[in-house]
């Protein structure tokens, strides 16, 4: 098994990836695809399965690329993800021996998810909601996900109902994302052309069927028309957050307290010392951190985001942190020029890692310890080689599985200097 979902083998020379298959099984396969120096496949035939092969929950699996091992028995998906980041991290990043911890599990493999982006599809009957096959742009039409909050399976029902009267006639896609501190919804909507009426008229229907909708956003290139709120509370123990439709938030409600409890305890926060949060998003570390902290200064690029952080200070009544909406090279090099020391920091990029001018301006400020928190780990290997080369010690690696039947790795580690 390989990050991205695929089973790897060999074909007339070439590695062939497959989707859907377990390591150990004896497969037929096809080849669907020629890629330079590589195959994609399909398996036509399971020959000899895996002890680890189940039947998957989700009767649209196999045609929908939302999922990648429901096939696969939840213990062992862990495994595999445990073996699939230490292989990466070996091969990627050239690193040798380091302490890994168990991953720590989704205490529910399914209904976790609290957002979930929905295609349209236009019938003669009224419309369908549904996702992508993966790898490709061919629609499959579903009526529930299973990896989604049950209320979001609820409301994909009604939306496909009130597609008989035809006011989802100029929606191409829809977001739909839950707060489950209280349960109440966003929609988040591109529209092929722009109707105000159409608008308000859909917003009505919806809040009609479910009266939790809070907020109908409509985007329209780089603007966005609102009908409601644009925006969510979520809690996570003492803490109270405003989350905005633009803004990112974990979406495994079942594992917030746990990650916010093992970032903390990463980072190890001390009254005497500062931290940097580095994409710190709407606070979600950067308040909790600063309980323990002399001060947290959180740099985050989202407009939206940075002021939900702000907003989120405020609400929670936290004195001792600062936050700066810049890109986070920048930003770095604001607290440098103020000459602001930084002891530990804790970074928390996108997919494509941290930018070689971020990771060298941190170095600048000589902390004692850096905090990962990835969602890739071929850029985490990546960026950990270039820490490890400037003299930190990687001390501890620990896996979450933030997003259980799918291929994704949710990692956390922690560098110190030697």
């Amino acid at each position: 098994m390989i990050y991205g979902g695929y089973g790897l083998g060999r074909v007339f020379d070439k590695a062939i990836l497959v989707p859907k298959v377990i390591p150990d099984e004896t497969v037929r396969v096809k080849v669907i695809k020629e890629k330079s120096g590589y195959y994609i496949g399909e398996a036509v035939e399971i020959i000899k399965p895996s002890k680890d092969r189940i039947t998957p929950k989700c009767p649209f699996f196999h045609n929908c690329g939302g999922c990648d091992y429901q096939h696969i028995r939840y213990q062992s998906q862990l495994g595999f993800k445990e073996d699939i980041l230490t292989e990466t991290l070996k091969r990627v990043g050239g690193l040798k021996d380091f302490p890994t911890y168990p991953i720590i599990p989704s205490p529910e493999p399914f209904f976790y998810r609290l957002n979930a982006q929905l295609k349209i599809s236009k019938t003669k009957e009224g419309i369908e909601l549904g996702f992508y096959q993966k790898d490709s742009h061919k629609f499959v039409p579903i009526n529930e996900c299973i990896i989604c909050h049950q209320e979001i399976n609820r409301l994909i029902n009604v939306i496909i109902q009130l597609g008989d009267n035809n006011l989802l006639n100029i929606l191409k896609d829809i977001e739909i994302i839950i707060s489950n501190s209280t349960k109440k919804i966003l929609l988040v909507s591109s529209p092929e052309k722009f109707n105000k009426n159409s608008m308000e008229r859909l917003y009505l229907a919806l809040k009609e069927k479910e009266k939790h909708i809070d907020g109908l956003i409509i985007k329209i290139k780089k603007k966005s028309i609102t009908t409601g709120r644009t925006y969510l509370f979520e809690g996570i123990d003492d803490i109270n957050y405003r989350v905005s439709s633009d803004s990112f938030f974990q979406v495994n409600y079942f594992l917030y307290n746990r990650l916010l409890k093992e970032v903390v305890r990463f980072v190890n926060p001390k009254k005497k010392e500062n931290i940097f949060d580095i994409y710190c998003g709407v606070g979600t570390f950067t308040i909790p951190l600063a309980n323990k902290a002399n001060y947290v200064y959180g740099i985050e690029e989202s407009f939206s985001s940075i002021n939900d952080a702000i907003y989120n200070r405020k609400s929670n009544r936290i004195k001792n942190c600062d936050f700066i909406h810049d890109k986070a090279e920048d930003g770095l090099l604001t607290l440098n020029e103020k000459n602001i020391p930084c002891n530990t920091a804790l970074l928390n990029p996108p997919r494509e890692g941290c930018s070689e001018k971020t990771k060298k301006i941190l170095l600048s400020f000589n902390p004692q310890s850096i905090i990962y928190l990835s969602c890739n780990p071929s850029t985490l290997a990546r960026d950990l080689t270039f820490f490890l080369k400037k003299g930190y010690i990687l001390t501890s690696v620990q896996p979450i599985d933030m997003f259980p039947q799918t291929y994704h790795i949710e990692t956390l580690v922690k560098l110190e200097k030697a």
